[in-house]
């Protein structure tokens, strides 16, 4: 069947060649103003948000406005609460373990250790949540606090740690009813309970999906189809709480150097599915298969040419989606070569021709060599 896709593609390509006269003038004539249009709108937009926004028009000001962030026991949401704190936001930044190093080193770090507040939150755990609730409303009606409002919302917490479906007990939905769990429902339960005081300010919801969101990878599709519900349900924000001044708005970062990338982890967690999966499972895809699976996710999440090395670059988006004077609806935090790369495969190619990239990449992947034998060990192959 690819064989007469491509036979035909050539026919049609002369047949098209050989009348272009025709039609040629009206398609060069629309592709003329799209092109200048486009064009003109993205050193307008390039202006507008990288000049005028940071220098010109007034950033917000903090004082007196709280921001909430999840998942700040590492990573984008720790570094980003230290960010906040130090411009003069009141931050509550809630973790797993409020008791943890990572609150601690919060504490420790923090310019202003009188506006920044640790809260135990998991995005899992309504209790937990309605907990952290009454204690923001409780520290905004404090007056003493120097905050009485709460002005934005970072949905950071997170997980990713992924295999092939059939990776689970038997009639399990695990790691998709995980994921899907923390990463999208953990975001709708939070924005839930603390949007009734974020249209109060006319403030800012921001969340954090993921590039994976728009385009897949192999051995992640559990995080991708999570992540891209996120973003689904962020863009539908958009829409229904405008009339409400609020503004909804969508982080999309790469693969950063940041603890949810830990190798040992992740193949530990599909090791650990795979053995608790059928024997039929087993031994359909075997040791192989296996190391297969270590080979892609070493790649993915080490190799320095993939994985971008400075987290900072997403905690600054952060801070711009929340104190710019006109933030984006969706930020691309990638590196510039990778950004091509993704835009040719993601948004210019036919969708077939983007499943045969993706397979050779992968095919690709194959053939490289990477050494995982530090991340295994005999007690996963059982």
């Amino acid at each position: 069947m690819a064989l007469v896709k491509v036979v035909l593609t050539v026919v049609l390509f002369y047949c098209l060649i050989a009348t272009q006269r025709y039609w040629y003038f009206l398609i060069s004539w629309f592709v003329n103003v799209a092109v200048i249009a486009s064009i003109s709108w993205w050193i307008a937009r390039r202006i507008t948000r990288d000049f005028l926004c940071k220098t010109i028009f007034p950033r917000v000001d903090p004082t007196g406005k709280a921001v909430l962030i999840t998942g700040c026991d590492s990573g984008f949401g720790h570094m980003t609460a230290i960010e906040l704190n130090r411009i003069g936001f009141f931050v509550f930044a809630t973790c797993l373990d409020s008791n943890g190093e990572g609150a601690k080193e919060l504490l420790t770090n923090a310019q202003y250790r009188n506006r920044i507040v640790t809260l135990k939150m998991n995005v899992t755990n309504p209790d937990e949540i309605s907990a952290a609730f009454d204690r923001v409303q409780h520290v905004l009606s404090d007056s003493s606090s120097g905050t009485n409002e709460l002005y934005a919302m970072v949905n950071n917490a997170g997980i990713g740690l992924s295999s092939p479906i059939e990776w689970a007990k038997e009639n399990s939905l695990d790691p998709y009813d995980t994921h899907i769990d923390v990463n999208t429902m953990g975001v709708i339960r939070v924005t839930r309970k603390f949007l009734p005081l974020i249209r109060k300010s006319k403030g800012r919801i921001v969340n954090l999906s993921s590039i994976a969101a728009r385009t897949n990878l192999l051995g992640i599709n559990p995080y991708s189809v999570s992540k891209a519900a996120t973003s689904k349900f962020t863009e539908g924000l958009q829409e229904e709480l405008a009339p409400f001044g609020v503004t909804s708005i969508d982080v999309n970062p790469w693969f950063f150097k940041t603890p949810i990338l830990n190798p040992q982890n992740i193949i530990t967690s599909a090791f650990k599915r795979y053995n608790e999966s059928t024997e039929d499972v087993r031994t359909t895809y075997g040791p192989e298969w296996l190391r297969r699976v270590a080979k892609g996710v070493v790649t993915l999440v080490t190799d320095p040419n993939i994985v971008i090395q400075h987290p900072e670059q997403v905690v600054d988006t952060l801070v711009d989606a929340i104190t710019s004077a006109e933030p984006d609806a969706v930020y691309r935090v990638i590196s510039p070569g990778i950004r091509g790369i993704f835009w040719v495969i993601s948004d210019f190619l036919p969708w077939e021709l983007i499943i045969y990239s993706r397979r050779l990449l992968n095919k690709l992947q194959d053939l490289r060599k990477v050494n995982v034998d530090e991340y295994l060990s005999d007690s996963m192959f059982k």
